[in-house]
């Protein structure tokens, strides 16, 4: 826990938690639409001859991105460039306006999200090379009927019969797979509230 972070709790402010990280991302599901993703990422950017500034970017996995090597798509035409003192007040009124649409999803669920933007990103490719057992995994992977465990169970098997396509493991490895680093705890308190 940082300073402010105990100062803050141990006050009972009713202030948020804003951190001033190098990298911090979220992964968002649609309360609409539970198969419907989008992914927020923070990032400092050191200035050359000026101050350096917060880059935020929000993007969608695109479906059979594959195809044109495009994994996903960016949510607004460009990144979204913050100064160091506008960074708090624009986190907070980001939290607000997306929170009306989507949540963050925790944590222990990264990974399954994960496989759930590679199965869009890569769908057209599974529907070809891909057999009905493999279907069987990815639908008890991706059921909301289905629990933590179970879900779980499913991916990494899933996941094992990919690796008879080594170009497809690779992929998934080391292009979707490193999303998973740098999830942000405090801008997930900040929106699921």
């Amino acid at each position: 826990m940082r300073l402010h972070e105990e100062y803050i709790i141990r006050k009972g402010l009713d202030l948020p938690v804003i951190l001033y990280e190098k990298r911090s991302n979220v992964f968002f599901r649609s309360k609409e639409d539970p198969y419907q993703w989008m992914v927020f990422n923070i990032s400092w950017v050191d200035g050359r001859y000026a101050p350096g500034m917060f880059c935020m970017t929000a993007s969608k996995p695109r479906h059979n991105g594959y195809e044109e090597n495009v994994f996903f798509t960016c949510v607004s035409p460009t990144e979204k460039m913050v100064h160091w003192e506008d960074y708090s007040d624009y986190v907070t009124d980001y939290a607000k306006n997306v929170a009306e649409d989507w949540f963050v999803v925790s944590d222990k669920e990264r990974n399954l999200a994960l496989w759930q933007m590679f199965l869009q990103v890569y769908d057209g490719w599974i529907v070809e090379n891909t057999t009905r057992d493999f279907y069987r995994l990815v639908e008890e992977s991706i059921s909301l009927d289905n629990d933590f465990h179970k879900r779980s169970t499913a991916f990494r098997n899933a996941r094992t019969r990919l690796e008879t396509s080594k170009e497809i493991s690779q992929l998934f490895k080391y292009e979707i797979f490193p999303l998973a680093k740098g999830h942000s705890n405090w801008l997930e308190n900040l929106i699921n509230v």
